[in-house]
């Protein structure tokens, strides 16, 4: 029989946390006329399509599909959102999806549709590989915690005259 394949050398983990003054358990659930706010199948596509934009799609064990992601929901621990995380193949992987996050995290928090008012963190783990965790909070005002705050969502409408 073949070799079992090795094991994963590197995990990227992204944490979502959703504002708690908006949000419930609830809202993690699709219900009639009102779909969940977030949701494992875009959340996995969201992480898969940072990989597969630095090349690296196949870097995701065991089989480089976006299905080979996991994701979970959190509800406990204080805590309201999700978390995905892939497996990868090499520390090197890690590497270089993380700084895509530091460059480009707007990507995925666009993809995934993660909701304004949310705090979305990203921590890469690997064999001799130390990262501390990026953190994007995800509002219109945050100037100075993202290069581009705007991006993550939208700006507040204009006050009225």
């Amino acid at each position: 029989s073949p070799p079992p394949p090795p094991p994963p050398a590197g995990l990227l983990s992204v944490r979502i946390n959703l504002d708690q003054n908006v949000y419930s358990p609830e809202d993690l659930i699709d219900q009639p006329g009102k779909p969940a706010v977030l949701t494992c199948a875009k959340l996995q596509a969201a992480l898969y399509a940072m990989y597969d934009l630095n090349g690296r799609a196949n870097a995701i064990l065991p089989s480089g599909q976006a299905s080979n992601i996991f994701c979970s929901f959190l509800t406990g621990g204080g805590e309201l959102g999700a978390l995905v995380e892939a497996p990868t193949a090499t520390a090197a992987d890690v590497q270089a999806i993380y700084n895509l996050f530091r460059t480009n995290g707007n990507y995925f928090i666009f993809q995934a549709e993660v909701p304004c008012g949310s705090t979305v963190s990203v921590n890469g783990l690997a064999t001799g590989l130390v990262l501390p965790v990026i953190r994007y909070e995800c509002a219109a005002t945050t100037a100075g915690v993202i290069a581009q705050p705007a991006l993550c969502c939208p700006p507040p409408p204009p006050a009225s005259p």
